[in-house]
């Protein structure tokens, strides 16, 4: 509740309202949230549900909904007083001094209010601060005192409410959505927390027993027997401890892949990585991962073509040669690198020179010939046959970027003394060198430092700015005409970082500290375009050889390629895992190199790139029914029920047809395709099963079953025993028939069922069936798990008021999943008929199971439209893709609930998983070995 709350609030502030009266009475609250059987009600929901799923009478979770409501008496922060400050984080108020005492309610006032200044955005979020800690008290008029930390046991609520509650507005939380966010992820940073404190534990457990240990030793002289016993005893406990140890990591394994995709969902391959990386296996450890760290893996190798790792210290700037042979790097280490990219090794090192900082400090000349570089006394101009200095020049300052005109003829940097300062740019020079004539001209009073310098393609003009944000001051964007001697004035800028001209020399573009691009038209000085393009800084900016590209990268981690001139993002890579300094066009416009912080130079293709999942879009007709048995082909049919298509996995090449019909005989009565068992059914109208090979596209011996009306539904994978219906004359009811095909006969039937409350799977071993029966006197659904050798019924497993629509057994056939109507995933051991865990998994409910191959992992959908993945050994979710489902085995027949649709294929044996999502696409998501796996992390590092 709080969570939506400051969310709603924190869109009041990005909008330029503060509320000044944040209280509970003005927070609407509507719904109830999930349950989840065994959950423990946390310090933020005391009131949650732990009604059994098996109550008929339990009423089904709605989605709490928070309304924040009465902005009568809000404050709107005027244009004025926003000049120059981003809306997402304006502080200040249009009131004057003792305006915030005559309005809001005095229990929930900031002390700053009470003191009569001005309201601001941290006076609402004090207000909030109060309400949630009144809520976790359970008494909406307790005021805070001074011991109010004495009443919250939470240790991480506490440390979220002093941020609230201090006294200095500035040590508040920044912003509504950090309080929403550090609620939203309480779960994960309990986790965390809960992590440390095992490890302490199990340190000084060890601690502890190693001194029993030494005692015991010591003792065991005159006491054999008894130290036997001992022995034991402790063995014994050694056991036990080693098994909570085992659970305990598998609990914060679940936890670590959750955090990870969401880490991915933001964009941050970094963390996401380094949390996989932790489950690597060292020597003896057991390995944990299954394919939902493979996936994830997989997702954190981004779209890069080819990447370099550099030694060293981070690159921090780079320039590719026109003909591609060469790519020329520095660092902070001051080194600078000649690759050689086809052999993908370091040819040349020179020393370079600088601070130590990231900055503009390489080029190379049109033809090729010479690379400019930033050396340890100055500017020099090196040869590349030879890489030998033919010109320098001194006096460059240390700090100074250098940049070349794009006809290689002018470098300019600037001189002077000392650091930079807040008394700059007294004592500095902008210079630029006519390589030519050995020509320098002069502009006094003027600096850039970084990545904020930029010239044109003649080398006339100069774009620099002063502005640093670190040392805080308020500087223009300036143009220098370098023949005139004059400057000119674009705007008033202060969080600059970096400039790039294009190479018609018609734009000029500036990143931003808070995420801002702005395109300023060169000639008229007037800016033409702004609009965000990332999440704070932006160091690395590049247009396109044609002008019609720009490239911009910074500290969230991506890089992003729009088209020139709009805010059209043509292209989103993904694969840094920190901030990304430089980038540099190939001369043909179609690679994009980068470098980051990571210690990588990475190469992309900005014309069709790659990506680790393939999305197909097949016919509209075409309605996906499961994957055939080999995983090269997925099988779909058509509004004809008697065709189906194979589509070439992850290509969708249409690769066959399959039609099932007699030549010499009628119709078939009822036609059936069965993909993961690569067959079809046909019945004729004497009740003949006709069965056809999808793969070898012959026919093997009709059946005679003597059953026109029977519809097939299950097929064992061994194509022996066939599941059906033979229906009633009552609508959606029917009789459960099983029949044996190698001998064409009836084996068993199990009475009248609901078609549409029915779910049913044959073990992998062909040796057991299980099948879900609703009792229509007693109201009550069982599942059933029959012997298909001995034709008897083997066992039972538990009853439920809820239809069970779905089930899978494992791939050793030991478990067996189960799930239905009451939103609840069940999963029973078959060898002791214990349920292992049942948790809530969709609303409005289950409606297909699969089993990873390595039988690690489960996977459902359901009414949701979500896949979540399930650690199999503790029933933790750890992955949620969302908008997807799973193709079913049986095609949809229009009920109501038609999500329900039994089993599924996800998986293409343990190579590749695929899915739909809502608009129709089918995704395909390639998943590497562990094998390949450790083998490139072996070689090559992180992904």
């Amino acid at each position: 509740m709080v969570i939506q709350a400051a969310e709603a609030l924190q869109a009041a502030h990005d909008a330029g309202v503060i509320h000044r009266d944040v209280k509970p009475g003005n927070i609407l609250v509507s719904g109830q949230g999930p349950v989840v059987r065994g959950e423990q009600p946390s310090a933020l929901n005391e009131q949650r549900s732990t009604t059994s799923p098996d109550s008929s009478l339990a009423p089904r979770p709605s989605p709490l909904s928070v309304k924040l409501t009465d902005f009568g008496i809000g404050q709107v922060v005027s244009a004025e007083a926003l000049a120059g400050i981003t809306k997402a984080g304006f502080t200040e108020t249009l009131l004057g001094e003792g305006s915030s005492l005559k309005t809001g309610t005095q229990l929930y006032m900031a002390p700053e209010l009470l003191a009569g200044k001005p309201a601001s955005a941290r006076s609402d979020i004090y207000s909030l601060g109060v309400v949630l800690y009144q809520l976790l008290m359970g008494d909406l008029t307790r005021p805070v005192t001074t011991d109010w930390a004495d009443g919250v046991s939470d240790p991480l609520l506490r440390d979220d409410l002093k941020r609230c509650f201090a006294g200095n507005p500035q040590e508040r939380f920044a912003g509504a959505a950090q309080l929403a966010q550090n609620l939203r992820d309480l779960a994960s940073r309990h986790a965390e927390v809960a992590r440390q404190h095992a490890a302490k534990a199990e340190r000084d457990r060890l601690r502890r027993q190693a001194e029993q240990r030494r005692r015991i030793v010591i003792a065991a002289a005159g006491l054999a027997g008894l130290f036997m016993v001992v022995a034991v005893a402790l063995a014994y406990g050694l056991r036990q401890a080693e098994q909570a140890r085992q659970v305990q990591r598998l609990h914060t394994y679940a936890s670590d892949i959750k955090a990870a995709h969401a880490e991915l969902q933001r964009d941050n391959l970094g963390l996401a990585a380094r949390l996989l990386e932790c489950y690597l296996p060292g020597e003896g450890d057991e390995d944990l991962r299954g394919v939902e760290w493979r996936y994830l893996w997989q997702q954190c190798r981004g779209d890069a073509r080819r990447t370099l790792d550099h030694p060293d210290l981070a690159p921090t700037d780079a320039a590719l040669a026109p003909d591609g042979r060469y790519l020329v790097t520095t660092g902070l280490d001051h080194k600078v690198r000649v690759w050689d990219l086809a052999a993908g090794s370091v040819r040349h090192v020179f020393e370079g020179g600088g601070t130590l900082s990231p900055k503009m400090a390489l080029a190379f000349s049109p033809d090729g010939k010479r690379l400019f570089m930033r050396g340890q006394q100055g500017i020099e101009v090196r040869e590349t046959t030879d890489w030998r200095v033919v010109q320098q020049r001194p006096g460059l300052h240390a700090g100074s970027p250098i940049v070349v005109s794009g006809n290689g003829r002018v470098v300019a940097g600037f001189v002077g003394d000392g650091l930079p300062g807040r008394d700059w740019p007294e004592g500095y020079s902008l210079q630029a060198w006519d390589l030519e004539t050995d020509r320098i001209r002069v502009l006094t009073n003027a600096m850039a430092v970084c990545f904020n310098l930029a010239v044109d393609t003649r080398g006339t003009r100069v774009a620099y700015s002063r502005a640093v944000p670190l040392f805080g001051g308020r500087n223009s964007i300036c143009l220098w005409d370098v023949q005139q001697g004059t400057t000119a004035e674009f705007a008033r800028e202060e969080d600059v970082m970096s400039l790039a001209t294009s190479a018609d020399d018609r734009w000029l573009a500036s990143g931003h500290y808070r995420g801002d691009v702005c395109l300023w038209d060169l000639d008229t000085h007037r800016l033409s375009l702004r609009f965000r393009a990332h999440r704070g800084f932006i160091y690395g900016l590049a247009f396109s050889p044609d002008g019609q590209r720009l490239a911009t990268g910074g500290s969230d981690q991506l890089i992003r390629v729009w088209q020139t001139g709009t805010t059209n993002s043509l292209r989103t890579l993904r694969g840094h895992r920190t901030e990304v300094y430089r980038l540099a066009f190939s001369s043909d416009g179609h690679t994009l190199v980068s470098v980051s912080g990571d210690g990588t130079a990475k190469f992309w293709d900005v014309q069709l790139g790659q990506a680790p999942t393939a999305a197909l879009r097949l016919p509209a007709d075409a309605t996906p029914i499961g994957l055939l048995p080999d995983g090269r082909a997925l099988l779909t049919v058509g509004t004809n029920a008697g065709v189906a298509q194979a589509w070439r996995l992850p290509d969708g090449h249409l690769l066959r047809s399959y039609s099932m019909g007699q030549a010499d005989g009628p119709p078939f009565e009822t036609i059936r395709f069965f993909p993961r068992q690569g067959c079809a059914l046909g019945i004729s109208s004497d009740g003949t099963v006709h069965v056809r090979d999808l793969a070898r596209g012959t026919d093997g011996e009709p059946v005679s079953l003597g059953d026109s009306s029977f519809r097939p539904d299950r097929l064992s994978h061994d194509r022996r025993w066939l599941l059906g219906w033979a229906p009633d004359d009552r609508p959606g009811i029917g009789r459960l028939v099983l029949y044996d095909l190698r001998q064409a006969r009836r084996v068993a039937g199990f009475g009248f069922l609901f078609q549409f409350a029915y779910g049913a799977a044959f073990s992998p071993d062909c040796r057991r069936l299980a099948f879900s029966r609703f009792d229509i006197d007693q109201a009550k659904q069982t599942v059933v798990l029959w012997d298909l050798t001995r034709n008897r019924l083997r066992q039972t497993l538990g009853e439920s008021r809820w239809p069970v629509g779905a089930l899978a057994f494992s791939s050793d056939a030991g478990l067996l999943a189960a799930g239905g109507w009451d939103c609840y995933l069940h999963l029973s051991e078959l060898a002791t008929g214990k349920l292992r865990f049942a948790v809530q998994a969709h609303v409005p409910g289950v409606g297909r199971l699969a089993f990873s191959p390595d039988g690690r992992t489960l996977v459902t959908s359901g009414g949701d439209d979500v896949l979540r993945f399930w650690n199999v050994a503790t029933g933790r979710e750890m992955l949620v893709i969302q908008d997807a489902w799973m193709p079913s085995g049986r095609r949809e027949s229009g009920y109501a609930n038609s999500h329900l649709a039994g089993q599924a294929s996800l998986f293409t044996s343990d190579r590749r998983m695929v899915w739909q999502d809502l608009e129709g696409i089918i995704h395909v998501a390639d998943l590497p070995t562990l094998h390949e796996i450790d083998t490139h992390h072996g070689a090559a590092g992180a992904p």
